[in-house]
């Protein structure tokens, strides 16, 4: 099981360096997934939404850009630790490729591949810092 980011599917803006380490993981752990399962090897790969773990206190942000305030400024609720733990659980349990939660992060990672052009500005509203 690794553990990526919805920012590994997704087109977010203002944290670049981390975007592109987690799209890393996201083809690493796709790629392995298909190599490995003629052993018997499953892989998964973990895309949740925000999970209430305080990394975003340790941010360094850039100017003009506060990362913890845009997060507070989400119109849905952070997961909890333990809530996150059992969805990546059951998603291993059932042996699901991308383990992705809660539902409004299913959503916007399902419209954001049918719906790229639509969904990036939304994603990253605000602009530029």
């Amino acid at each position: 099981v690794n553990t990526a980011s919805s920012a590994g599917v997704l087109p977010v803006a203002r944290s670049v360096a981390y975007t592109a380490t987690k799209h890393a993981v996201v083809g690493l752990s796709t790629a392995l997934r298909a190599e490995a399962a003629a052993h018997g090897i499953k892989v998964s790969v973990v895309l949740p939404g925000v999970v209430d773990t305080g990394i975003f206190d340790s941010a360094v942000n850039l100017p003009g850009y506060d990362y913890r305030a845009s997060i507070d400024k989400l119109p849905f609720a952070k997961v909890k630790p333990l809530a996150a733990a059992d969805a990546i659980l059951d998603g291993v349990a059932k042996n699901k490729q991308y383990i992705s939660f809660p539902a409004y992060n299913r959503l916007i990672i399902g419209l954001n591949r049918l719906l790229p052009d639509v969904m990036a500005p939304i994603i990253n509203r605000g602009g530029r810092p």
